[in-house]
């Protein structure tokens, strides 16, 4: 296999692994699933950020859905803290 292939199918296996783990949890002490760490979260939003992902927060109802999530206290005209 070349580099090449080498490494997009690592990144390919990086992105696949992310994913699962935000979706079914991880593993606990226990041995049952929890939800995933804060430490695992920052991997993926650096994973996305290195590789241009992006989101429009006026477009995208994930984002916007989040702000009432979070207990924000003021907000401009897009829900986002001031």
């Amino acid at each position: 296999m070349t580099p090449e292939k080498e490494l997009s199918a690592l990144h390919a296996l990086l992105a696949q692994t992310l994913a699962r783990a935000i979706k079914d949890g991880v593993k606990g002490e226990d041995g049952e699933p929890v939800v995933a760490p804060a430490s695992l979260l920052n991997v993926a939003r650096q994973f996305l950020k290195d590789n241009n992902i992006t989101s429009d927060f006026k477009t995208d109802q994930n984002l916007q859905s989040l702000t009432q999530t979070v207990p924000f206290t003021e907000t401009d005209e897009y829900g986002v803290i001031e």
